[in-house]
């Protein structure tokens, strides 16, 4: 059958049963009467409900924000918090595929993990059915006399008949469970053949990617905001349900306690999967009301303010969402284009080897960093306090970003990606900005040449490649360039060095030019430079192997550099069999 008529009649069925529900929930319902109550609501209160719905989505953008920090990303608020009113759209659509649908905006506009942050919905579901379950204990305890009553005749026993009613279900039930058994007993006796298998890998992948999402929970660092996040949600929609009484006269005289007990009794309406909740929100809550004193009219009047005013904000707020999302598409496919480059390139994989490199050796890494740190800390004094840039900020190992940050107005980091703990790092410093560019200006006009050399297998020299662009710095007071001048080439001759055999004097003057190309743009007496100019290898017994230039332009012979040996990797992986250091200088352009 035609996948897309299957997913018409699924609309169609869950739309009819809304719809069943609510010819159901207005039969016997006085309309006339119902239409001349809602004229005559204070739509005051009404609005001061939405405001706090409003508040419930910002709390619930930012508990989802706790939860995806785990997965090493740090998608913006906004995003989050448009991806959750498109989500609440796109369920008056099609019940539950909110949740799914939401997952995919955020994968769109931050590229985070589809199958992590589905895990992460479900930690979010597990702690609002937890919530609601500690609210109707609560209520219980309350008003166990009244409410106890409505639960039992109203939900559990409409439940318990139909289940015992349904001895084939449960069969299902049972089959399905053993049938799940017998999947996981195969996958584990034979999973190194099915490993083998392509469409088999996609799908441990995609569990992998949800259970990494699922610890989120525990991975958490702040978890008690996280639990704070919970009850601010569910007391901004305790308020919204309570301060609506206000706006019909007939419900002004209830209490608190009432008013969490429509709360709990809504979250019970809406896990029937309809379009929206639509009847089976005004059938419930109209008779929850009853056992407060209102008439079945007097209920459904609340209910069908409260519904229809929170659908038309759901429907607004994810509309904005969607525009936000569309008007944002050409810049995120741009992003994506280039951070794909950056990816294929290896410029991920070398920043994520630096700070493994660096738990390696951190002991041996520390008098580096602390030269390079110290050499800028003296280079910015006198300079011009208004703004200042850092080329190659990476993972602000020798970045001393707390002290620029405050010396001057504006601090502006560069590089090709910044790992999420950089992120939440520069987020409670409000004078620090991340730009995302290519520092070196020939990551791009490489990769064209790398991918015209594939299809015609014809190539120009290599000192033909010019920079696609140049960073503008005029505009900054201090500019430094941060242990990235031998690292802006070998990236790229790594790259090149795929496709096709390389001679030493080709070699040797494109990474001139890309070496000399950034020095040229550096803004001349505002700015400072650290640069590794010299490799030297030893063996274990500290034996000189070799020693070879890693730069070879005038800027090595400088006469007021300060210089300092870097003991790069005393483990042996970087080179088998040797430890490496660098020789590095500092000094002003």
């Amino acid at each position: 059958m035609n996948p897309k008529f299957v997913k018409i009649l699924q609309y169609l069925f869950f739309l009819l049963v809304g719809l069943v529900l609510l010819f159901y929930a207005f039969k016997d319902i006085d309309l006339h009467e119902l239409m001349s109550q809602i004229f005559e609501a204070d739509y005051r209160w009404v609005a001061l409900s939405l405001v706090f719905a409003v508040f419930a989505l910002i709390f619930r953008a930012f508990r989802w924000r706790l939860l995806i920090e785990p997965l090493e990303k740090s998608p913006k608020l906004i995003h989050i918090f448009h991806a959750i009113n498109i989500g609440y759209l796109a369920n008056f659509a099609f019940p539950r595929i909110g949740e799914i649908t939401r997952c995919g905006i955020l994968n769109r506009t931050d590229r985070v993990s589809v199958g992590g942050l589905f895990g992460t919905v479900i930690v979010e579901r597990i702690f609002d059915m937890l919530m609601a379950a500690l609210m109707l204990c609560l209520i219980l305890l309350l008003q166990f006399d009244v409410v106890g009553s409505f639960i039992m005749e109203h939900i559990m026993l409409p439940i318990m008949n139909s289940i015992s009613g349904m001895i084939g279900f449960v069969w299902l039930i049972a089959i399905f469970a053993l049938a799940t058994m017998a999947v996981l007993a195969g996958y584990i006796i034979f999973r190194k053949q099915l490993s083998k298998i392509t469409a088999i890998r996609k799908i441990k992948n995609v569990i992998q990617s949800v259970l990494k999402g699922i610890q989120s929970a525990y991975r958490m660092k702040n978890f008690g905001l996280f639990i704070i996040l919970n009850l601010l949600i569910f007391a901004m929609y305790f308020l919204q349900t309570y301060v609506l009484f206000f706006a019909l006269e007939s419900s002004s005289s209830l209490r608190l306690v009432d008013g969490l007990f429509i709360l709990v009794i809504s979250s019970l309406a809406l896990i029937i999967p309809v379009q929206g909740g639509i009847g089976a929100y005004h059938l419930i809550i109209s008779m929850g009301l009853t056992i407060f004193g209102l008439t079945r009219e007097e209920g459904m009047v609340y209910a069908t303010i409260s519904h229809s005013a929170t659908s038309i904000l759901f429907i607004l707020l994810g509309i904005i969402g969607l525009i936000f999302v569309f008007f944002g598409k050409k810049s995120a496919e741009e992003n994506d284009a280039e951070k794909h480059i950056f990816r294929k390139m290896g410029y991920y994989d070398d920043q994520s080897g630096i700070i493994r490199r660096y738990q390696r050796e951190r002991v041996h890494w520390d008098a580096h960093l602390t030269n390079t740190r110290q050499f800028a800390l003296e280079a910015m004094q006198g300079k011009n306090k208004k703004s200042a840039a850092v080329l190659g900020s990476g993972w602000l190992l020798d970045v001393p970003v707390e002290e620029m940050s405050r010396y001057f107005e504006k601090l502006f980091l560069f590089d090709v990606r910044h790992p999420a703990t950089v992120q939440k790092q520069i987020k409670r410093i409000n004078n620090v900005e991340l730009r995302i560019c290519d520092i070196s200006g020939f990551a791009l006009p490489v990769f064209q040449y790398a991918k015209q050399y594939r299809n015609n297998k014809e190539r120009p020299p290599i000192s033909d490649i010019q920079p696609q662009t140049s960073l503008d710095l005029s505009g900054f007071d201090f500019v430094f360039s941060c242990n990235i001048l031998n690292q802006l080439d070998i990236l790229l001759m790594d790259y090149l060095a795929q496709f096709f055999n390389l001679e030493y004097e080709e070699t040797v003057l494109f990474r001139n030019n890309v070496q000399q190309h950034h020095i040229d743009m550096l803004p001349r007496n505002r700015s400072c430079l650290v640069a590794d100019y010299e490799e030297i290898t030893r063996a274990p017994d500290g034996k000189e192997i070799s020693r070879k230039p890693s730069v070879r332009l005038p800027i090595v012979q400088c006469p007021d550099a300060s210089r300092w040996t870097w003991t790069f990797d005393t483990k042996m992986t970087y080179y088998k069999d040797r430890m490496t250091f660098f020789e590095v200088l500092g000094c002003g352009i």
